[in-house]
C-alpha cells in the first residue's frame, strides 16, 4: 500500500532524515520519501499498518494538524 500525507516541514535534511527514520521504525513500513516541493510524505507499507497509525506518528512529530489527500 501507499499512503500520502500533507506535512508541514522545512527543507532541513537532518530533520527530514529523522522523520524518515521514525516512520521507518513502524512495523510494516518498508519505505518513505518526502516531496519537498509539495510538502508531502509518501509511505509504503503493508496492510497490517493503518493510515491512522502513520498519521499518529506524524502528529507526534508535529508535522501535521490534519491529513488526508
Amino acid at each position: 500500500m501507499n499512503s500520502s500525507f500533507k506535512i508541514e516541514t522545512d527543507d532541513c535534511l537532518m530533520c527530514n532524515n529523522q522523520i524518515l527514520k521514525k516512520i521507518g521504525e513502524i512495523r510494516g513500513v518498508f519505505g518513505a520519501d518526502i516531496d519537498y516541493f509539495k510538502n508531502i510524505i509518501n509511505v509504503q507499507h503493508t496492510d497490517e499498518v493503518s493510515r491512522e497509525t502513520i498519521e499518529e506518528v506524524l502528529k507526534e512529530l508535529k508535522l501535521i494538524n490534519q491529513c488526508e489527500l
